[in-house]
């Protein structure tokens, strides 16, 4: 992309934000939070599998959560619990949001979630912290892109932006960042306490960093190098996809998700996937299993956390890491002892 192209498309987006306000924030959980409290958000209606944080901070805020399972596609959500609490005409404060499972956009916009609108849904979420951070089509009244850990786009500082549609409120708040606070919150977690739970028993915000006066980014500088580093990062994790598909892709034990769940990482799904990802680990080598499901009642979205394998496909993995984890998933599906290690 040239540098004329580039800068046409900065001011495309600028003038995209006529009707929203850019915020920066040290994480976007910090922004959510701020959103959250400034628009006084009773009840979130919000994906199953959503990331823990989201979780245990609107268990912090004491928000009252109402689980969506994942429909058959994976993209979209069962909207069923939702549209039964709004033919309730009920006057709590509510938020819808969407949290694309491995940053495959579903196919919810404006057009079609104009009647939740209409039912009584007052504020709807756009959670795209695990898509291809592209800055257009602003239609949520909350938009959050972060450029945190394991992110599509990792920035050394992290950081995040978002786009906030008026006439929503939204003001940086203070609360005090308390180190121990996040250590509490982030040792329950890994151990895979319910995340609600821990965030509620924390009772406030101190776990959430909300620093942003000591990030060294522009909203300019987000717009103009996010495109050039999507770029880059999309040609080596086609590359690394490649050799993922390549190696398990003719396994009849082993299901590979459609491509446009593999950008954020290459997603698989095989039976004993925690059996494998132990060995991955035993073997000195990394994958992950997100996001696990707390309400066994959201069946879909149940199978999908126990089955999954997210292999990792970032700008700081090979194709000897590739190989080498290929290696164990085959073997591991078989019963054989992995050869291959890096």
């Amino acid at each position: 992309m040239g540098p004329l192209l580039l800068t046409s498309r900065a001011k495309e987006i600028c003038e995209t934000l006529v009707a929203s306000m850019y915020v920066l924030g040290s994480r976007a959980l910090s922004i959510l939070g701020n959103f959250l409290i400034c628009n006084r958000i009773q009840k979130v209606f919000l994906p199953a599998n959503c990331c823990p944080v989201v979780y245990a901070l609107l268990g912090s805020l004491d928000i009252k959560v109402q689980t969506l399972d994942l429909t058959p596609n994976l993209r979209n959500l069962n909207m069923r619990p939702l549209k039964n609490f709004l033919a309730k005409n009920s006057n709590e404060v509510t938020a819808l949001l969407l949290a694309h499972t491995y940053g495959a956009l579903s196919d919810f916009n404006e057009s079609n979630t104009r009647w939740l609108r209409t039912a009584g849904l007052t504020y709807i979420i756009d959670d795209r912290c695990l898509c291809i951070p592209k800055f257009e089509n602003f239609w949520a009244d909350l938009t959050l892109f972060s450029f945190g850990y394991s992110k599509f786009i990792q920035l050394n500082q992290s950081g995040a932006v978002a786009f906030v549609k008026k006439p929503s409120t939204y003001k940086r708040l203070s609360w005090k960042y308390n180190k121990k606070s996040y250590e509490v919150v982030d040792q329950a977690l890994r151990r895979h306490h319910n995340p609600y739970t821990v965030g509620k028993n924390i009772g406030n915000l101190s776990w959430v960093s909300n620093e942003e006066e000591k990030l060294n980014l522009s909203v300019d500088w987000i717009l103009k190098t996010i495109p050039i580093l999507v770029e880059q990062t999309l040609e080596k994790k086609i590359i690394l996809n490649t050799i993922y598909r390549g190696q398990l892709g003719s396994e009849t034990e082993i299901d590979i998700l459609d491509d446009r769940f593999n950008f954020w990482r290459f997603n698989i799904l095989i039976d004993d996937s925690a059996l494998v990802l132990k060995k991955i680990f035993n073997a000195g080598l990394f994958a992950s299993d997100h996001y696990r499901t707390y309400d066994r009642s959201c069946q879909i979205s149940t199978d999908l956390s126990k089955n999954v394998i997210n292999l990792f496909n970032g700008m700081t993995q090979t194709k000897e890491f590739c190989l080498a984890c290929c290696d164990i998933i085959l073997k591991g599906t078989k019963g054989e002892k992995a050869s291959k290690v890096i």
